[in-house]
């Protein structure tokens, strides 16, 4: 597992980033015998693979601070797998392990204020 996150300082910005890559957590899969049965942690999801982008800029006053931010998550928009789970649906009419998708794109714009 890899998880980074850094910031520069651009003029008034800081700019940020984090990065988290993680080889696969383990699930239990289900064995499509009749009836179905999981084998205990007998497998791993895919790759996940996340980049997320922040923007920050800070105004100082004497009654206090504003802090104007842009937040962007999984910038990438990976099809990231947070789960498996026993279930059916069209394609697998009769039952099967189907993904649970992760988060897509999510961006944020925010104020901060911090009195003095």
């Amino acid at each position: 597992n890899l998880n980074a996150a850094g910031s520069v300082m651009l003029a008034h910005w800081r700019l940020g980033a984090r990065i988290q890559l993680v080889s696969g957590n383990p699930y239990s899969p289900t064995d499509l015998t009749d009836p179905p049965r999981q084998i205990p942690w007998g497998g791993t999801l895919p790759l996940f693979f996340q980049l997320d982008l922040r923007a920050d800029r800070l105004w100082r006053r004497g009654w206090g601070d504003i802090n104007l931010y842009f937040d962007v998550q999984n910038v990438t928009n990976r099809r990231n797998v947070e789960g498996r789970e026993y279930g059916y649906d069209d394609a697998h009419p009769t039952g099967a392990d189907l993904d649970v998708p992760g988060l897509p794109i999510i961006p944020f714009i925010g104020v901060d204020f911090i009195p003095r």
